[in-house]
């Protein structure tokens, strides 16, 4: 089965497969609700937007534990797009000094993440030990470090580009893996756990391999880009540049960890390298401008 998400004209479509979840959900959890309302109306009052949005956790926990309850599945992905709607929206008044702060609201995002919180605990509870769970996010978000707010194409900081990836497997011993991964290696780890053939055309790398231990990492480097700015990590140099190659800010991390000191002045050939590298993962170039 799948229920659609963002981009779903509205749930008088046929957002569900098969078409008869629709009523199932209906009949048994109540009005499904894919997304809050974003709109002026709701998003200048942060009271009203708040209950929107706690509206929408309590909807999703409920339609999951629903589905947990019947139906055999081998896969559930779920996803809570609630804390990226409070970090874009709510995030002014929880900063103080944000140019548009209004006081009284400052708690706001802290009430999303606790009742994400709480209803992951409730599905986590569902699940028990009988089946292996990951938790990812798919990207961070600037909260006024290095003075951006949100996702900005010239602040591609590990703020922004570090994510949670988390495993929890029956047996299996905890313990931190340091190696450069992306977030599409989901796919062909999924595919791995659930006992199929990784199709061909999936990207990315098993990564149970490296819990395994059978591997200690895929990638001597990683880039990523966001419309005309991308940046290469090698775990030593970081450059964050544009794709016409201009603008370069190049970071000595093992000197540096914070990025903190732009040195692309002192070392041009670094700059070089790394942009090259961006470049071979682009094929050969890059667009002026990436749509997001």
């Amino acid at each position: 089965f799948m229920i659609s998400g963002l981009d779903t004209p509205s749930t008088e479509s046929d957002f569900t497969w098969p078409p008869s979840l629709k009523e199932s959900i209906s009949e048994h959890v109540g009005d499904y609700i894919i997304e809050a309302k974003h709109t002026p109306d709701t998003t200048r009052d942060p009271d009203k937007y708040l209950s929107l949005v706690l509206e929408v956790i309590e909807t999703r926990e409920k339609t999951a534990l629903y589905l947990l309850d019947n139906y055999e599945l081998d896969l559930f992905n779920i996803v809570f797009t609630a804390t990226d709607r409070a970090q874009h929206t709510l995030w002014k008044y929880m900063k103080t000094d944000h140019v548009d702060h209004v006081p009284g609201y400052e708690d706001h995002i802290f009430k999303i993440f606790e009742r994400i919180d709480k209803a992951l605990e409730r599905i986590l509870e569902k699940i028990g030990t009988k089946g292996d769970i990951i938790v990812m996010s798919d990207h961070g978000h600037l909260l006024g470090e290095r003075g951006f707010i949100g996702k900005p194409t010239t602040g591609l900081y590990p703020e922004l580009l570090d994510i949670v990836y988390w495993f929890k497997m029956p047996g299996q011993e905890p313990k931190e893996i340091d190696s450069l991964v992306y977030n599409f290696d989901y796919f062909p780890t999924l595919f791995h756990l659930i006992g199929k053939e990784i199709p061909e055309q999936a990207e990315g790398e098993n990564l149970w391999e490296l819990v395994q231990g059978k591997k200690e990492g895929f990638r001597d480097y990683i880039t990523c880009i966001l419309k005309n700015f991308g940046v290469v990590f090698d775990g030593s140099w970081a450059l964050i540049i544009d794709t016409k190659g201009n603008n370069g800010r190049l970071y000595d991390v093992t000197n540096d960890p914070n990025w903190t000191k732009n040195v692309a002045d002192q070392h041009p050939k670094e700059v070089k390298r790394l942009f090259e590298l961006l470049k071979k993962d682009g094929g050969g170039s890059l667009p002026d401008n990436l749509p997001v």
